[in-house]
């Protein structure tokens, strides 16, 4: 999944990138459970902010539509542009791990394309200062198909 994002910092929103890759190995009639690794990047006047995660995406079927939910951990790194004074020195960047929640839908414009629609809402383990950034992404994404897949029509 490609997409363009809105993030959230200090009241300011940010533009930045959502790239994932989803693998499903296993198909049922109602749920469609799936492994999901992403990568999010935000770049905003105060901070840039970048995330690597993977977890879990369940998802079901409507029609054409396919609303999912999902539940990643992994790691995040903020860079303050500019470093921010504080009584110890230039606080310049940080890391720590995430946990994000989140959902969205799926609409296929075919067998093969479809557009995404995701938000998610990440909870940084940062001692100072407390991040909560929201996502909110469009995008397109190619789906590979495998086997006798017949479930996406």
């Amino acid at each position: 999944m490609g997409s363009a994002v809105l993030g959230q910092y200090h009241q300011s929103n940010d533009s930045g990138y959502v790239v994932g890759v989803d693998l499903t190995p296993f198909l049922f009639r109602r749920l469609q459970p799936s492994l999901e690794i992403r990568v999010t990047g935000d770049f905003g006047s105060i901070a840039e902010e970048f995330t690597y995660s993977g977890g879990l995406k369940a998802a079901t079927r409507v029609g054409r539509i396919h609303p999912y939910a999902t539940v990643l951990r992994g790691l995040d790194t903020i860079y303050f542009t500019p470093p921010i004074s504080t009584p110890k020195g230039l606080y310049a960047h940080d890391s720590s791990r995430m946990f994000s929640i989140g959902g969205g839908a799926d609409f296929d414009l075919s067998s093969s394309w479809r557009v995404d629609l995701d938000f998610s809402k990440q909870y940084w383990a940062l001692n100072s200062p407390a991040i909560r950034p929201n996502a909110l992404s469009v995008g397109i994404a190619y789906r590979i198909p495998f086997g006798k897949d017949k479930t996406r029509h």
